[in-house]
C-alpha cells in the first residue's frame, strides 16, 4: 500500500506522478521514468503537494530546452509517442529512450516542422522499442497511425545516422513469446511444440535467410492446427505485421517436418470456390 506522501521522480524532480491501472505501476507524466511496479493503491491515492527547494535535483527533457519553440515540440513529441504506446500496448521505458532521442535531435540544432512530429514519434518510438530489444512490427505501427513508411523510415534512417543507434537482431525466441503474448495464449505444452518444430526446421536449414515473423506465424499456425486452438492466419498476420499469404507459405514448409516430428497430419482448409450467379 502506498503512503500518502509525495511522490518525487527520481529521474527529472517532477512530481506528476501517474498511475497506470492497466501494468500496475507508478511512473512520472513528465519523462516516463517508472517509479514503482507491482504495487497495491488506494482507490483514491492522495498525494500531498509540499514545497522548497530540492538538492541535485535531476533534469527533464523540458529542462533541458530553452526556446519555447522547441519546449512545445517536445510536448506534441511526447503526446503523439503516449498515443503511440497505448496503441502498441508497449511498456513505459520506450516513452523515456524515444523521448531522449528526440531530445538529441533538437539540441545538435536539427530543424523539425511541426507537422512532421507525428513522422518523428513513430520513428523515434520503432527506434526506441527496438534498442530496447521489445518486438515491435513496423508494417502494424504504420497501419495503427496512418502514416507514409516513406516519411517515417526517411526519419528513421535519418536518427540513426545522427544519434548513432545501434540496433541489435531480435532472438526469435524472444519473438515467439512476444506473439504468444499478443495472441493471449497461455499453453505452455502448446508454446513448448512450436518451439520443438523451430529447432528441426533449423536443423534441416529450411529457414535460414528467411524472415523471422513469417516462421514464427507460420509454426503457431501449424500447431495450432495440431491442437484444434482457434487462431485465425488474420490474427496471426496482424500481430506479426505480415501477410496471410506468408503465413501460408511457412505452414506449406513447416507442416511435413511436424509431422516427422510428431507424426501429426495437418493441412490448410480449402476454400470453397465460389459459384457464379446465374441471372435469370
Amino acid at each position: 500500500m502506498t503512503s500518502n506522501k509525495k511522490l518525487v521522480c527520481p529521474n527529472c524532480g517532477s512530481t506528476n506522478i501517474l498511475y497506470d491501472d492497466e501494468k500496475d505501476m507508478l511512473y512520472c507524466a513528465n519523462c516516463g521514468t517508472v517509479i514503482e511496479e507491482d504495487i497495491t493503491i488506494d482507490a483514491e491515492p492522495v498525494y500531498q503537494q509540499e514545497y522548497g527547494e530540492s538538492i541535485h535535483k535531476p533534469i527533464g527533457f523540458l529542462d533541458q530546452l530553452t526556446e519555447d519553440r522547441n519546449k512545445k515540440l517536445m510536448e506534441t513529441f511526447l503526446s503523439e509517442v503516449d498515443l503511440i504506446i497505448r496503441k502498441l500496448s508497449l511498456p513505459r521505458q520506450v516513452r523515456r529512450l524515444a523521448g531522449e532521442y528526440f531530445l538529441k535531435l533538437i539540441k545538435i540544432g536539427r530543424k523539425i516542422p511541426s507537422n512532421k512530429v507525428r513522422h518523428y514519434a513513430a520513428a523515434l518510438t520503432y527506434l526506441a522499442a527496438k534498442k530496447l530489444g521489445i518486438p515491435i512490427s513496423y508494417r502494424t505501427l504504420l497501419k495503427k497511425l496512418n502514416l507514409s513508411s516513406e516519411k517515417v523510415s526517411r526519419v528513421i534512417q535519418h536518427a540513426r545516422n545522427i544519434i548513432k543507434i545501434d540496433l541489435k537482431a531480435m532472438d526469435i525466441w524472444t519473438y515467439l513469446h512476444y506473439v504468444l503474448e499478443r495472441l493471449n495464449v497461455k499453453n505452455s505444452d502448446f508454446g513448448n511444440e512450436i518451439m520443438n518444430l523451430i529447432r528441426e526446421a533449423q536443423k534441416q536449414n529450411l529457414i535460414t535467410g528467411k524472415d523471422m515473423r513469417g516462421v514464427v506465424g507460420g509454426a503457431i499456425y501449424v500447431v495450432a492446427k495440431a491442437f484444434g486452438i482457434k487462431i485465425t492466419q488474420r490474427q496471426i498476420a496482424e500481430v506479426c505485421g505480415i501477410t496471410e499469404i506468408t503465413i501460408r507459405n511457412r505452414f506449406l514448409e513447416l507442416a511435413p517436418i511436424y509431422r516427422q516430428l510428431t507424426g501429426r497430419e495437418v493441412s490448410l482448409r480449402k476454400r470453397k470456390k465460389r459459384r457464379p450467379k446465374v441471372r435469370f
